[in-house]
């Protein structure tokens, strides 16, 4: 799965998460083709006061 980044979600729509690793004989699978993305981060609250200099690279290594 290198170079591909896959999300979940449940049937019911109540569990959502990042695929890491799968295997299995028959699978569904569906894809979308996103051409614009837009992020929009809050404007008050304690998110502006997070810490975001951190070195990320260990955590990128394990997610990826």
């Amino acid at each position: 799965m290198l170079g591909y980044h896959f999300h979940l979600l449940s049937k019911d729509r109540t569990k959502d998460g990042h695929v890491l690793a799968c295997s299995g004989g028959e699978l569904r699978v569906g894809m979308q083709t996103v051409y614009e993305f837009e992020v929009r981060l809050p404007t008050e609250g304690s998110f502006l006061q997070k810490d975001l200099s951190g070195d990320t690279a260990a955590d990128l290594k394990k997610a990826g």
